[in-house]
């Protein structure tokens, strides 16, 4: 019974999360994109180091519950990724080989006893690497890939479909490889394939993620009463589109348009994306889609939104702040827990798969992060407690960028928002005295913000007359301040006075006795740690 149950595992793995979870897709392959106008290529060289480096054998390989796991779909994912950004042709070429090599297994199930299986999604996205990065569709790792997606490919309809004992699940992710696929090697069935993915957008602008079902009269998106908007498959959609010799026709051009325009109506305020009504908190695998997409798609500072989203998820150390392993460093966090997770224990066995889908999908995405408009580092010229935090801001940095402040040893790291504004919460040291924080980035230093700090302290404090008629004039003086620190004097739990102590710290307080006998002034400094007392007779 276990060979079984790891065929019908296996199947359903190539078949649906070959593509990954959240519906990655290939690069455009026709030409690698050019570095945006105005971005800051710095984060996307990051991430396509990280994602290089983590290559064994040209494959991506890591834990997936109790097996070891070798993920083809996700490392074409990562090979085009790389082209895209540029830089890395060994890794690319590392990458098609490897699959070329294991691709009986990528996209078929027979050595799980699923005989004369092809898997659409697999098969497709196969044939995607291998027209983009030169390898011989007609002969990869021994296989001709155009005939085996054109056979699982109506020829009337266009729609692809799963040939598997454990069913059918092709879907509008695999359809947009195979239509891509299919016009890059000249089939004559791509025409068809399109139009059967054309038919899979709504007339709102998104396309779905999952067919109607097979013997359904009408297989569009608009005829179907349960269609769901997707975020992963609008992008993934244009980004096929986009990448084909045809792009301009009509057709295509207007349905990119609509989709983009779609996309761009979602997107959150913070840059981010979700996927659907499933996965709706955003995440970088969602946000990196849609972003590459915008960008491709001429909607530069919706995708430099999504970039700076993204940023903030890096994994970044800078200047003396280092919460991240420099193992790590490079990876995207899939979202704020995966980040928080980051910080706490690295990238483990059990997050490496999702930090690798993430980073794969977000890195295309990160060329169109923007770049510093000229950092500014304010401070309030207040006085301030030693020992507490305080909050130097940052504004004109790039957004999504990491800065860091540091003082005396102590840290604190924070990236920019999106407007490249950012507040940064370091702890001083207990000793009072004027302390510099300095804020830095990737390139050095930003600025600095002194904080004059004060420590706790007594105040000495003497009351001009010793007995004071009720309702006449009482005088305080007080010693022991900081130059202009604001004083309080306080009777009977009441404010009578309010001031600053001069340049030499002291104050004079004045203010009408009330009451009768003994009675007790409290001043107080800035702090109530900084406070002194006097006593005095109020008689009538």
């Amino acid at each position: 019974m276990n060979k079984p149950t790891l065929a019908r595992r296996t199947g359903a793995l190539l078949a649906v999360s070959a593509l990954g979870a959240a519906g990655l897709v290939a690069a455009p392959g026709a030409a690698t994109a050019a570095p945006v106008p105005g971005a800051d290529q710095a984060p996307a060289t990051a991430s396509a180091s990280w994602l290089a480096g983590q290559l064994e054998d040209g494959l991506l390989t890591y834990q997936a519950g109790e097996f070891q796991n070798a993920d083809h779909g996700l490392s074409i994912d990562t090979a085009l990724a790389l082209q895209e950004v540029g830089g890395q042709d060994a890794a690319v070429t590392a990458v098609r080989d490897a699959v070329a090599a294991g691709l009986a297994g990528y996209i078929s199930g027979e050595a799980f006893g699923d005989v004369g299986s092809t898997y659409a999604g697999a098969a497709g996205k196969a044939l995607a690497l291998a027209t983009a990065t030169g390898g011989d569709p007609e002969s990869f790792g021994g296989v001709d890939l155009v005939a085996r997606v054109e056979s699982v490919t109506d020829d009337t309809t266009g729609r692809t479909a799963d040939v598997s004992e454990y069913g059918d699940y092709a879907n509008t992710l695999g359809q947009s490889f195979a239509a891509r696929g299919l016009a890059a090697a000249g089939s004559p069935e791509a025409a068809a394939a399109t139009d059967f993915l054309l038919d899979q957008q709504c007339e709102a602008g998104f396309f779905r993620q999952a067919f109607s079902a097979t013997g359904a009269a009408d297989q569009t998106c608009d005829g179907a009463a349960d269609a769901e908007p997707s975020v992963d498959a609008t992008a993934t959609a244009v980004l096929n589109l986009l990448a084909r010799d045809d792009a301009g026709e009509n057709a295509i051009a207007a349905a990119v348009d609509r989709a983009a325009t779609w996309l761009a109506s979602v997107q959150r305020a913070g840059g981010a994306f979700g996927a659907d009504d499933q996965i709706e908190s955003p995440n970088a695998n969602s946000t990196g889609l849609a972003g590459w997409a915008l960008g491709l798609a001429g909607r530069a500072t919706d995708a430099a939104e999504a970039a700076a989203w993204l940023r903030a998820r890096q994994l970044t150390n800078v200047g003396s702040c280092t919460p991240f392993r420099p193992t790590d460093l490079g990876a995207v966090a899939y979202d704020d827990a995966a980040l928080a997770g980051a910080r706490k224990d690295g990238i483990t066995a059990a997050t490496e798969g999702q930090y690798l889908r993430a980073t794969a999908q977000a890195l295309p995405a990160l060329q169109w992060a923007p770049a510093a408009g000229g950092a500014n580092v304010l401070a309030a010229p207040d006085y301030v407690k030693a020992g507490s935090r305080v909050s130097p801001g940052v504004i004109g940095a790039a957004p999504g960028e990491w800065l860091c402040a540091s003082v005396a040893g102590a840290t604190a790291s924070v990236p920019a928002d999106v407007a490249g504004e950012a507040v940064l919460r370091v702890r001083l040291p207990k000793a009072a005295g004027t302390r510099t924080v300095t804020v830095s980035d990737a390139d050095g230093v930003v600025g600095t913000a002194r904080f004059r700090a004060l420590g706790a302290t007594k105040l000495t404090v003497r009351a001009k007359k010793n007995a004071v008629r009720r309702g006449a004039n009482q005088v305080v003086k007080v010693r022991g301040l900081a130059p202009a620190e604001p004083v309080r004097v306080v009777v009977g739990g009441r404010r009578v006075d309010t001031g600053q102590a001069n340049a030499k710290g002291r104050f004079t307080g004045r203010f009408k006795a009330t009451g009768s006998g003994r009675t007790k002034v409290v001043v107080k400094g800035q702090f109530g740690n900084r406070r002194g007392t006097a006593a005095y007779r109020v008689t009538r």
